[in-house]
């Protein structure tokens, strides 16, 4: 039995696991591997051997008495499961295994209210450790249940938090290479509440969410943060995850972002984040879906669907947002990208049918504050928006805009270029410009076929130029996202 599962798992290397392994085979393998023996947000979170050799006779020499598993090459994205394969149901169970690199933990179906548990272990590049639900969408978790995760190459997947109370999962100080993957929180059936806690906290550095689901949350605080370190670079991923917040509190109260990547003390530190792939759909918690605090993070290839916000560069510097769909089904409220701080690069986004004004629009520069402290406004300087398309939005470019009077710095030593820009209603604005303060821009090469335009005035085609379809490239952002088991999520 135990040759046959390594075979099994050695065809089984990799993050997203389907398998079920037979129990018999479990029991068999604790009996001969399990030695016994065996946390912290807070911005405001919650809480948030060797096989023995030949004998002497060289007739028959003996054989090990352990198999020994072929090594795999692999990638922190493509571990390799051990034939250690030890099974809980429980905190305790965890708790009280001997864990080394390579092995993975089974947890067995079921539902389970109010358990908090903990794994703090180190695996390897090929060999990490794993917990994993027994199937997918059958191991889940409601109430006060949560996971602290501390070490590093460790990988959590298959797990699925119903209606909770509290933070789900937190990846703590100090932590490095842990993947959180094919996992689930959802809140259908929770109440609308004014108590913060988040749904993921991450901390440590080269920590990575992916092909995840995150539904419903009702309650205050942002669904998935990004906690940075003093003298650490992040360098996470977020990839591939479905992203649906539909309600909002108190008409949009600070503080319901659905990402957040740092905070105002930490904006001008580096980073290096990467979210890409991701599915927003109706994220409509409040003005940021997404809330940049920090520098050097990349946004590329998601999809932002009905969405009443847009991805917001807030604090920090040095960021791109690139390769971007924002599709507002004409929904209000609807928009793209909003700039603050310096150096940032918007590239080669699509926004179509965006709806939104003031700070919600298809693309907004904004003023910035004198002397601005971290939680501020920092003036706009060293933009570059180059090759984006702009597709029957309310406002396509909303430019040197200020929400309040102390929004005296205009936007300067920046670049928009090569943007193509339709308006299909005269009543829309291809450009909306704020000529005081004046801005310092150069603008060239811009495509505009109808609209208005307001500040300034730029060249326009009299025919619509050709845009293509897009819908073929959003269709495989949108079946990509998420748990291979998501279809059992309601």
């Amino acid at each position: 039995m135990i040759l046959l599962l390594v075979g099994m798992l050695a065809l089984g290397g990799c993050t997203r696991v389907d398998f079920v392994i037979p129990e018999p085979v479990q029991k068999e393998e604790q009996n001969k591997n399990d030695n016994g023996g065996s946390d912290k947000p807070s911005e405001n979170p919650e809480n948030p051997s060797q096989p023995e050799g030949p004998n002497d006779t060289p007739e028959e020499p003996e054989e090990p008495t352990t198999p020994q598993e072929p090594e795999t090459p692999t990638t922190p994205n493509e571990p390799t499961y051990s034939a250690r394969v030890k099974w809980v149901s429980s905190a305790e169970e965890l708790g009280g295994l001997n864990l080394v690199a390579g092995d993975t933990i089974v947890w067995r179906k079921g539902t389970y209210a109010d358990v908090q548990f903990s794994l703090n272990t180190k695996g390897t590049s090929s060999k990490p450790v794993v917990l994993t639900g027994e199937q997918g969408g059958e191991v889940v978790f409601t109430g006060k249940s949560s996971v602290s995760v501390t070490g590093e190459w460790i990988v959590v997947e298959n797990l699925w938090w119903k209606d909770p109370s509290k933070t789900p999962i937190t990846v703590e100080k100090g932590s490095s290479n842990v993947v959180v993957s094919e996992c689930a929180i959802t809140g259908y059936n929770t109440s609308e509440s004014t108590k913060d806690y988040k749904w993921v906290s991450i901390y440590g550095s080269g920590n990575t969410v992916r092909n995840c689901y995150f539904a419903d949350k009702r309650n205050m605080g942002t669904l998935l943060v990004v906690w940075m370190e003093d003298n650490l670079i992040s360098n996470h991923t977020i990839e591939n995850n479905y992203f649906s917040r539909p309600h909002s509190i108190d008409d949009g109260a600070n503080g319901q972002e659905t990402i957040r990547i740092g905070t105002s003390d930490y904006s001008l530190e580096p980073a290096n984040c990467t979210v890409r792939g991701n599915y927003f759909y109706k994220c409509n918690g409040e003005t940021e879906i997404v809330s940049n605090k920090s520098c050097g993070n990349l946004y590329e290839a998601n999809l932002f669907r009905a969405s009443e916000g847009v991805l917001t560069l807030r604090h920090g510097n040095d960021c791109t947002v690139r390769g971007n769909y924002f599709l507002g089904d004409n929904a209000s409220n609807t928009g793209g990208v909003r700039v603050i701080g310096e150096r940032h690069l918007v590239e080669n986004n699509y926004m179509e049918n965006l709806r939104g004004s003031g700070y919600k629009t298809a693309l907004c520069l904004v003023r910035g504050e004198k002397d601005a402290e971290l939680s501020g406004y920092a003036q706009v300087r060293g933009a570059v928006v180059r090759n984006n398309t702009i597709v029957g939005c309310r406002y396509s470019m909303h430019v040197n805009y200020a929400g309040r009077d102390e929004q005296t710095e205009p936007v300067v030593e920046s670049t928009i270029t090569n943007n193509t820009i339709v308006c299909k209603s005269s009543s829309d604005y291809a450009v909306y410009l704020y000529s005081s303060p004046a801005p310092s821009i150069t603008w060239s090469g811009n495509k505009i076929y109808g609209g208005k335009q307001q500040g300034i005035s730029l060249a326009t085609l009299s025919a619509a130029p050709s845009i293509a379809s897009v819908a073929q490239a959003t269709a495989a952002i949108e079946n990509g996202c998420g748990p291979k088991w998501k279809q059992v999520i309601k």
